[in-house]
């Protein structure tokens, strides 16, 4: 007489239900750090007169995915320069870069934290 025992435990529910949760917090952790380096490349750059632009910069949840944006309307033109002489200085653009470079491990660290 054989007496077998099988055990199974299966996760795939329990990781599907965490998802949306875990990159829910990365999605939002990326684009906070975008405007907190957006902030740090206007500082470091020297772009503050007013300060307006500096307290501009927001990140906000829209829909299924995160914004970040200025609201100032001369954003624009500091980040990519005019023909009539403003020079670009791509503030925003370095912020996106720098942290698009660590979000896939963000991803990878959150789907890590599944099961």
């Amino acid at each position: 007489m054989t007496i077998q025992i099988d055990v199974r435990k299966n996760i795939f529910g329990n990781i599907v239900s965490q998802m949306p949760g875990l990159l829910d917090n990365a999605e939002q952790a990326a684009a906070e750090e975008v405007a907190t380096e957006w902030r740090n490349n206007i500082q470091a750059k020297g772009l503050i007169d007013t300060g307006a632009y500096l307290n501009s910069i927001a990140a906000r949840q829209e829909g299924e995915g995160w914004v970040v944006e200025s609201d100032v309307e001369y954003a624009v033109y500091l980040e990519y320069g005019t023909s009539r002489g403003i020079p670009a200085h791509g503030v925003m653009t370095d912020a996106a870069e720098t942290v698009g470079a660590s979000f896939a491990q963000r991803i990878s660290t959150a789907l890590g934290k599944l099961g």
